[in-house]
């Protein structure tokens, strides 16, 4: 959501998401702390269906370290670097699962 006065055509305005941090400061923006607590927190998570992980047991321990480090924190850092930095995603993706050793070429 973005909003601009009716005398100018400047952005006054921009709701964004936890995980937009750095490129809402990449643009200017001020981003205020949610003191009392009153959004919720989206935490990446993965979602596997019973019947897969059933079949296919290994993917418990192939996607751990996944889970284990797709932080708030790095989606930011992954979000600005493909809307702030134009990186393709593919390659933004590709640099991160090799920082955290799933890749290794």
């Amino acid at each position: 959501m973005s909003a601009s006065t009716p005398k100018t055509s400047s952005l006054e305005l921009e709701r964004s998401f936890g995980q937009d941090r750095m490129v809402s400061r990449s643009f200017g923006f001020v981003n205020l702390i949610d003191d009392k607590k009153f959004f919720p927190v989206y935490n990446p998570a993965l979602v596997i269906r019973v019947k897969v992980l059933e079949k296919y047991p290994e993917i418990s321990n192939i996607l751990k370290p996944l889970a284990n480090n797709l932080s708030t924190a790095e989606m930011q850092e992954m979000n600005k670097l493909v809307d702030v930095d134009h990186e393709s995603v593919a390659k933004v993706a590709k640099d991160w699962l090799r920082k955290i050793r799933i890749i290794v070429v």
